[in-house]
C-alpha cells in the first residue's frame, strides 16, 4: 500500500469516528436500581419522581438527570449516579424528585432508561 493510500485510509477512519452518534446506552454512573414497586416512577408537570436503591454508607448520594431526543416526539431520560460506589453493605432506598427540562415536558413519548436494561415508559 502506498503512503498516499495509507493516509486516505487513516483519514476515513478518523472522519468515521468523529461522526458517530450517541452511544446506545448512556453513562448511568455508579451502581443503583430504579424500584418499580410499590411506587413506580412518575412524570408529572415539571418533575420526575422515582424510587432508587443503592449500596452506600449513608443516604442522599448525588444523582443527575440526563436526557436525549430520539425523534421529534420521543425523549429518553436517565439518572446518573455521580457518587462512586462505596464498600459499605447498607442498602439505601429513597424517593427522589428531579426537575425535567422543557424538551422532556413537551415530548409525547418519554422513556426512562434504567440500569436493569429494561426501559420504563413514562408517557404516553
Amino acid at each position: 500500500m502506498s503512503k498516499r493510500n495509507a493516509l486516505l485510509v487513516c483519514a476515513a477512519v478518523i472522519i468515521g469516528c468523529a461522526t458517530t452518534t450517541a452511544p446506545a446506552q448512556p453513562d448511568l454512573g455508579a451502581h443503583y436500581r430504579v424500584t418499580l414497586q410499590p411506587d413506580p416512577p412518575l412524570l408529572a408537570a415539571a418533575s420526575l419522581g422515582v424510587t432508587i436503591s443503592y449500596g452506600a454508607c449513608g443516604s442522599n448520594r448525588e444523582f443527575v438527570l440526563g436526557y436525549r431526543r430520539r425523534s421529534e416526539t420521543e425523549v429518553e431520560i436517565w439518572l446518573r449516579k455521580v457518587t462512586p460506589d462505596e464498600s459499605c453493605r447498607m442498602l439505601v432506598t429513597e424517593r427522589r424528585v428531579f426537575l425535567v427540562p422543557e424538551l422532556v415536558r413537551a415530548a409525547a413519548v418519554v422513556t426512562l432508561l434504567r440500569p436493569e436494561d429494561d426501559a420504563y415508559q413514562l408517557r404516553p
